[in-house]
């Protein structure tokens, strides 16, 4: 009966140390994903603020044409009104 219960034991101590190597399998496994989300949240802030930088560029661009635009069809009302005149 000792001999028995010295393999249970035996048996019970292989399943308990498997068990512990699959939890820190498992956090190790955790861990690695939270840092790759925090990565992929990170260049995702990052893309969001290039393309936030890029975007404030064209609108300063498409302003600075307008405002030229504007200023041409400004000139060209003036030289028209003084021709008809």
């Amino acid at each position: 009966m000792a001999h028995l219960d010295s393999q249970t034991k035996a048996i019970e101590n292989i399943q308990d140390a498997r068990l512990e190597f699959l939890e820190n399998q498992t956090k190790a496994v955790e861990n690695v994903q939270a840092t790759r989300l925090e990565f992929l949240n990170n260049q995702t802030k990052a893309v969001g603020n290039i393309q936030e930088t890029r975007l404030d560029f064209l609108n300063s661009q498409t302003k600075a044409v307008d405002n030229v635009q504007a200023a041409r069809l400004a000139s060209l009302d003036a030289r028209t009104k003084s021709t008809l005149r």
